[in-house]
């Protein structure tokens, strides 16, 4: 089971991105609200999430805080991934994006 981008919390931070809470209860870094928290009009703006778990809102705040002066890239490798494991986070599997023919993107959700 993959975790989308419903979050059921986004905070948002600097930079336009938000820590976003998903339904594990965990917490990550997004570069949008979310498909729950918008108008049917506006998921285009929902955003995706690093693969990336953290155990609190503080922790996935703190890394975007603290993050590289990079574009925000969810995929694995990327300055925003090996930034955010660095600080704590930890790689979580159900975190990354789903693959197949509908995933085009290198974005999760």
């Amino acid at each position: 089971m993959h975790i989308v981008n419903n979050y059921s919390e986004a905070l948002p931070v600097e930079r336009a991105l938000y820590a976003v809470k998903l339904s594990d209860g965990g917490w990550s870094i997004a570069d949008g609200p979310g498909t729950q928290l918008l108008l049917p009009e506006q998921i285009a703006q929902a955003g995706y999430h690093l693969p990336v778990r953290f155990e609190t809102c503080e922790a996935a705040r703190q890394a975007i805080l603290t993050g590289p002066q990079k574009t925000f890239d969810i995929k694995p490798g990327s300055s925003w991934v090996e930034h955010a494991i660095s600080i704590g986070g930890v790689w979580h599997n159900e975190y990354q994006p789903a693959s197949g023919p509908e995933d085009s993107s290198n974005r999760s959700g």
